[in-house]
């Protein structure tokens, strides 16, 4: 697939920023540091990178694109656990946001199949990892 300048430059500027948040995973998950009230930070940052940047109802295009990210962030960085845990947490928001926030029984049949597909996919990941 050939990107133009423009989109090359995005995907460069975004993958500079993973790696600095990578290192700072690194950090976290050394130092094992906590906020005041007892939340783990290194979570805090998995969730700020799991998600598309305009938030959690983003339609399903910005979704994939941002998990495509993260896919070129594993195949570049293939030892990396941040990028492997960010790429789960990624689909199992992703599963949640297709099946919605009701109550499961008025939960459709489509919703639930993405909902256990992207689960799925995201035990696999981390049972890779």
């Amino acid at each position: 697939m050939m990107r133009s300048r423009k989109t090359q430059w995005i995907v460069f500027s975004i993958l500079a920023l993973i790696l600095v948040a990578a290192f700072f995973a690194d950090e976290l998950r050394d130092s094992k540091a906590r906020f005041p009230g007892g939340d783990w930070q290194l979570f805090k940052l998995y969730g700020l990178m799991s998600e598309p940047a305009t938030g959690w109802w983003a339609p399903d295009p910005q979704w994939e694109a941002h998990l495509k990210i993260i896919e070129e962030w594993m195949s570049a960085f293939p030892d990396s656990i941040t990028a492997r845990v960010t790429y789960a947490h990624t689909l199992i928001n992703y599963a949640w946001k297709a099946r919605g926030q009701g109550w499961a029984q008025d939960v459709k049949e489509e919703q639930w199949v993405l909902f256990n597909e992207r689960n799925r996919k995201a035990k696999q990941v981390l049972r890779e990892a």
